[in-house]
């Protein structure tokens, strides 16, 4: 939906959860949305550009391709430098029998 400024997205501000149940949902949307990105991304550059594509039609077209450039401009060699290249593994909690 589309705020009165013209932009795609809401502001930052309301995008916040504000109850700590809200924030386990953020967080658990967060990490399936992690393991389906990395999903996609290992179908290959095909399956990854038709999920950019279709979210560029329902979503906004400038909004994707400015993201897409964003990234396509980063250095892959300091990327992996900084070892920044990859999601960090999901933490593991300890569980009280």
């Amino acid at each position: 939906m589309r705020s009165s400024q013209g932009s795609d997205n809401p502001p930052v501000a309301s995008r916040q959860p504000s109850s700590l149940a809200a924030l386990r949902e953020a967080n658990r949307r967060r990490q399936r949305r992690m393991l389906l990105a990395q999903r996609v991304h290992g179908l290959g550059w095909r399956a990854t550009f038709e999920a950019l594509d279709e979210l560029a039609r329902d979503f906004g077209e400038d909004t994707v391709d400015r993201q897409l450039e964003r990234f396509a401009g980063a250095d892959p060699a300091l990327l992996r430098a900084l070892r920044v290249n990859e999601l960090p593994r999901s933490p593991m909690r300890a569980v009280p029998r």
